[in-house]
């Protein structure tokens, strides 16, 4: 399952949802928006596919005395997912409110992708690749609550003619965190007749299953 490498590593620090960027909007734009509060880059990687590593570029509000007295470690992410090479921010602080309400102003300078933009997005996609890239981005735009709308549309594409879409959602599946996924994922290991996207979705599962809190989730019989 794929995780948020966004550098903050203290316990009360918060981290908000995704906010998905259109194919458009680049780390210069993001750059843009925080230099309005001049703040400096703090890290930097590049992207690495391979080894799975997402592209990252922070901004942080360290060594702004009013700023780290008022709101601690605040920071802006922009971070490219390191399989799907799709672009989003997230903030992290140590005061949630105030966080969740920058990432949204953050979202809406950039223009971010809605869910309801990314519902239209898919329902309205008629080609291999427009699915894909929309389940992917539905994944991870996802609110941190379930999403029927989001459920539904990565399920629908697990259920795809095409092994690429289906594979795309396996992936768009794991960002979103929804345990609920279970059970599709084991319906779709039970019937796939690609062996590695059984694998992947396995791997899918073995994951919400060690995240889940609730206790163990039954584990999909793989055919022989």
């Amino acid at each position: 399952m794929s995780t948020d490498k966004t550098g903050a590593n203290e316990a009360l620090v918060h981290q908000t949802r995704r906010y998905v960027l259109r194919p458009d909007t680049t780390a210069d734009d993001v750059e843009d928006y925080a230099q309005v509060y001049g703040w400096p880059v703090v890290h930097q990687n590049d992207r690495d596919r391979e080894n799975q590593v997402d592209g990252q570029i922070v901004w942080a509000a360290e060594g702004n005395p009013l700023w780290e007295r008022h709101l601690g470690a605040l920071a802006l992410h922009y971070i490219v997912d390191a399989t799907a090479g799709i672009g989003y921010i997230v903030v992290t602080g140590e005061d949630q409110d105030y966080s969740d309400s920058l990432a949204m102003a953050v979202a809406r300078y950039l223009n971010a992708w809605t869910v309801e933009e990314l519902y239209r997005e898919y329902d309205e996609a008629d080609t291999v690749r427009t699915v894909g890239q929309s389940v992917l981005r539905l994944g991870l735009a996802a609110p941190p609550e379930f999403d029927g709308g989001v459920f539904d549309r990565i399920t629908d594409a697990m259920s795809s003619g095409d092994p690429a879409i289906r594979y795309s959602a396996l992936w768009g599946s794991s960002y979103t965190g929804y345990w609920q996924f279970v059970e599709p994922l084991c319906e779709l290991v039970e019937h796939e007749p690609e062996d590695w996207i059984r694998r992947r979705a396995q791997s899918v599962i073995d994951a919400f299953d060690s995240a889940r809190k609730e206790g163990p989730l039954p584990r999909a019989a793989t055919p022989g």
